[in-house]
């Protein structure tokens, strides 16, 4: 379900992303210290990719358990329609 929020979202992550990219690229080593700048946005890439899998890996199981349900009901109500055909109307 797509939002006016989630395309600004997408469009906002898109925009950060090419900026990161940018400055990565362009980057030029002087001293130690730039060396370790660049080993800290690696490490905050890592962890922000680790956070996504994550999250998609929740989505994934929720779409799963949303299917597990539904075929839940559909079992139900095809049970209460097997049951209601085998009892007979004098019976209830």
């Amino acid at each position: 379900m797509e939002t006016p929020r989630s395309i600004e979202q997408r469009k906002h992550i898109e925009e950060q992303l090419q900026v990161i990219k940018a400055y990565v690229d362009g980057f030029e080593l002087f001293l130690p210290k730039d060396e370790t700048a660049l080993v800290e946005i690696a490490g905050i890439i890592d962890s922000a990719e680790k956070k996504v899998k994550e999250m998609d890996e929740s989505r994934i199981r929720r779409k799963q358990l949303m299917a597990e349900l539904d075929q839940a009901f559909i079992d139900l109500e095809n049970s209460q329609k097997q049951f209601v055909e085998k009892v007979k109307p004098g019976q209830r």
